[in-house]
């Protein structure tokens, strides 16, 4: 990664704490059918690692498809070629 990309994950990382830690009231949160009381705190900080943990589960399963897709066009690439290259000997 580059310096600037460390610098600016650096900085979100520096505000997510800030605003974590100047909201610390307790907020009552209605989970299906449980109400649990906990810091405003524990709530942003869930929210922020399951935010954090689906853009990495979606940033996966583009690379996953991108890569399948570039893997069949190589394939059809290579059967191509191939099939040119025996066309010729003959």
């Amino acid at each position: 990664m580059t310096k600037f990309k460390w610098i600016v994950i650096g900085l979100l990382a520096c505000l997510s704490l800030i605003i974590v830690f100047q909201n610390l009231e307790p907020i009552n949160v209605q989970l299906l059918f449980v109400k649990v009381s906990m810091p405003l705190a524990a709530m942003l900080t869930i929210t922020l690692v399951v935010g954090f943990v689906l853009g990495l589960f979606a940033s996966a399963i583009w690379r996953m498809q991108s890569w399948r897709a570039r893997s069949k066009k190589d394939a059809a690439t290579r059967k191509a070629s191939e099939g040119k290259a025996s066309e010729e000997m003959v």
